[in-house]
């Protein structure tokens, strides 16, 4: 998508490869964690109608949660939850929201936050528990679930008719089935998300086409097809600059280590002789995957230092 334009949209390969089912732009995902992108751009609406503040503490949309010490509602913003400095460790509502599904309400799901524990600060830590609870928090305000408000609030209004925090929504036929890789080829495994464990950090499907429309109206302060759609001040809300990761560089750290670890166990191909020859080789590869690596983690580093409300890491 460029603009107002969508330049290319094909699907490749299969949505169910023992029917032989391509996969299309209608074919239905599951989009795991970008759910966060969407669940933040509602809170940032219900913000701009002063029905839920992004600023105010969760205290005051949920009086009754108990936190481990030296955690407390009144000093936590809703804010705090979507940025992932919260400091509330996990995990067992994130567990049932996201696996099990077995909770009663979501006042049972509140009574268990006093079971997790506290993290040892407030810095940026990447988790779904406080998508969790930020939507606990907006179903108290709205009166409805996260699911409704999303459906109301962006789904509906930009045309996303095959968008849903609900699988049971579509025909098996039009869902993307779930694989994993083996020696000898692809795997089924179970299609593992039923409508009780989509949760407000990684809980829609949609399609390639549904996500087209949600592309250009986040390219276009919320207009889609000439009109504006969403409030513009809620989607930049949600596009400027909340936190920083200052963890990002040891990640890179290690993770140039492991790449360095990954060339040397690379197998030798048929073009390596000797043990010098191999030496010379995998230096050579060394040193092209490491610019690599350094112009990645430019890139890297500028954009994971920066969090927004719906990050997902």
């Amino acid at each position: 998508v460029r603009d107002t334009q969508i330049l290319y949209m094909k699907g490749f390969g299969f949505a169910d490869v023992e029917a032989r089912r391509p996969f299309t732009p209608q074919t239905v995902s599951y989009v795991a964690s970008t759910t966060k992108a969407f669940t933040g751009l509602a809170a940032a609406i219900l913000d701009g109608e002063g029905r839920f503040r992004l600023d105010a503490p969760l205290s005051r949309y949920l009086p009754h949660v108990r936190l481990r010490a030296p955690l407390h509602p009144d000093s936590i913003t809703i804010r705090a939850l979507l940025t992932h400095t919260h400091g509330i460790g996990g995990s067992p509502v994130q567990h049932r929201l996201a696996f099990t599904g077995e909770y009663r309400d979501n006042d049972h799901l509140v009574a268990l936050l006093a079971e997790h524990a506290a993290l040892p600060s407030r810095e940026y830590r990447y988790s779904n528990l406080g998508y969790n609870v930020a939507a606990l928090a907006m179903d108290r305000v709205t009166g409805e679930s996260w699911k409704q408000t999303l459906d109301r609030l962006i789904f509906r209004p930009l045309g996303m008719r095959s968008t849903s925090a609900n699988v049971s929504a579509f025909a098996t036929e039009r869902l993307a089935m779930p694989y994993r890789t083996t020696p000898t080829g692809f795997e089924r495994v179970r299609y593992g998300k039923v409508d009780a464990n989509m949760q407000s950090a990684g809980g829609l499907v949609t399609t390639l086409e549904d996500e087209a429309r949600w592309l250009e109206a986040q390219l276009n302060a919320g207009r889609l097809d000439g009109r504006q759609v969403l409030p513009a001040a809620a989607v930049r809300e949600t596009q400027i600059i909340q936190a920083r990761n200052e963890r990002a560089a040891g990640r890179l750290d290690t993770a140039e280590k492991a790449l360095v670890a990954s060339l040397e166990l690379q197998p030798n191909d048929g073009r390596v002789w000797n043990d010098l020859g191999q030496t010379q080789f995998l230096q050579a590869r060394y040193d092209e995957a490491r610019r690599s690596f350094q112009k990645a983690a430019e890139l890297y580093l500028e954009a994971s230092v920066r969090i927004n409300l719906g990050c997902v890491e």
